[in-house]
């Protein structure tokens, strides 16, 4: 992902220094990384755009989940109504006589 082979990027783990170079594409390939964390390894992990994001998403989820429930329910709705035409009507049969 970051173009860096598997020794190398192990290696970052370690006390070894990383160049800015390989900072930039980390940030390049995960945008949302604070880059003080990344570089100091103090405050938070994410940027705050990404704590916004990250909010909007989960409202947009919840939005969604909602949606799909109002959905569903019309849906069960729309199926009693059809077995109710499917289910044969009982006749009633006039005695002659």
């Amino acid at each position: 992902m970051l173009g860096k082979s598997h020794t190398y990027t192990s290696g970052l783990c370690g006390n070894e220094n990383v160049g800015k170079a390989v900072i930039e594409t980390i940030l390049s390939v995960f945008p949302e990384v604070s880059r003080s964390w990344l570089v100091t390894g103090e405050g938070t992990m994410l940027s705050a755009n990404s704590n916004t994001e990250v909010a909007q998403l989960k409202e947009r989820i919840a939005e969604l989940e909602l949606e799909s429930k109002k959905k569903d329910a019309t849906i069960d709705r729309l199926v009693r109504i059809l077995d109710s035409y499917q289910q044969p009507q009982a006749v009633e049969k006039k005695d002659v006589g």
